[in-house]
């Protein structure tokens, strides 16, 4: 070992540290939550959850990440067997990962998300972990679903509006009655 190594080391460590740092900023500012989740059919704990979780949800990083199958308890009750099911079959084939679900806010509130994730694997092709982005679309469900009533209740009133215009006309004319024909 020459007296150059250790000064060599640290500075290695500090050129690591300044290509590492926009990338991680970035991860932890973006306005979703970043995970990556170990490879494996059971559901576990990230390994890594991004502090938008807390703004997002409420749960500290933490708590995603260290408590053992938190993962399989977040999603809402009514969406938890199929988002468990989907991503069984993603881990399984290897393919992406693409879903809209519901998850519980610490808070208790629901909170839709879009949930996109690759599988990442080693130089020999095993299945090391995923890496993912949920991105909160509660807002665009809750526009999707307004419009939904919205046009639900225009599709009624105009049946409704059409109803008293064909039983005031034919109260007004005989059965037999054609409009526009003489009789």
């Amino acid at each position: 070992m020459t007296p150059m190594s250790p000064k060599r080391s640290e500075d290695d460590a500090a050129s690591a540290h300044e290509v590492e740092l926009p990338y991680r900023s970035l991860v932890e500012r973006v306005p979703a939550i970043v995970y990556v989740d170990p490879a494996g059919s059971e559901p576990t704990a990230p390994s890594y959850v991004s502090p938008f979780i807390e703004t997002m949800l409420g749960y500290p990083p933490e708590v995603a990440t260290g408590e053992g199958g938190w993962w399989a308890r977040a999603p809402h009750p009514d969406a938890r067997e199929r988002v468990l099911a989907e991503w069984s079959r993603s881990d399984a084939s290897g393919e992406p990962y693409s879903g809209e679900y519901r998850l519980l806010a610490a808070d208790g509130r629901t909170v839709w998300i879009r949930d996109e994730a690759v599988l990442l694997r080693d130089h020999e092709g095993t299945p090391v972990h995923w890496q993912g982005l949920m991105m909160d679309i509660s807002d665009a469900k809750a526009a999707t679903e307004d419009l939904t009533r919205a046009l639900d209740l225009e599709r009624r009133a105009a049946a409704d509006i059409h109803l008293p215009y064909r039983s005031r006309e034919a109260a007004v004319m005989p059965e037999s009655a054609v409009p526009g024909e003489r009789p």
